[in-house]
């Protein structure tokens, strides 16, 4: 018959409950402890220490996140940055995965594969898009360099 409780928890768990308490990272905990770090971050997760792991959230103010309907997130994306006949392909396409995510009508599986795609779109797009003109500040003119083939030595004269 198994223990209810693992024989590490009641070795490590009060100590684990103090230092998650002081907000230490999972990783420290971890070392600090002796376990693995995917343990403290299981007794985060179940509730039995303080969750002191950081969230990796968008934030609200990016053009990027999708809290609006569609047709609003691609003008605020249109409007935001210079877009190249690419990455308006690139906005189209998301804006038509976002729609379907967003529609209540569909079936939740097609809603979930939508709000997918509109991700790996919005990521893809995220490394391509560049600031508009206002916000572009020059680029510094850099001194050209001359440099003398290293083979010219080589040569028998």
């Amino acid at each position: 018959m198994k223990p209810t409780t693992p024989r590490k928890w009641i070795r490590v768990g009060p100590e684990a409950k103090r230092l998650a308490a002081l907000g230490i990272s999972p990783t420290e905990v971890a070392s600090q402890l002796g376990v693995d770090r995917s343990t403290v971050q299981r007794w985060m997760a179940a509730g039995r220490i303080t969750d002191t792991r950081t969230s990796r959230t968008v934030e609200p103010a990016s053009p990027l996140a999708a809290d609006l309907p569609a047709l609003e997130w691609a003008a605020a994306i249109r409007a935001a940055y210079t877009l190249d006949a690419t990455d308006e392909k690139l906005v189209a396409l998301a804006d038509l995965a976002l729609s379907v995510a967003q529609n209540p009508a569909e079936l939740s599986s097609i809603r979930l594969g939508a709000a997918g795609r509109f991700q790996s779109l919005v990521k893809q797009l995220a490394a391509r898009i560049r600031p508009t003109a206002e916000e572009v500040a020059p680029a510094p003119v850099r001194a050209a360099i001359v440099r003398e083939d290293p083979r010219a030595s080589l040569l028998i004269q």
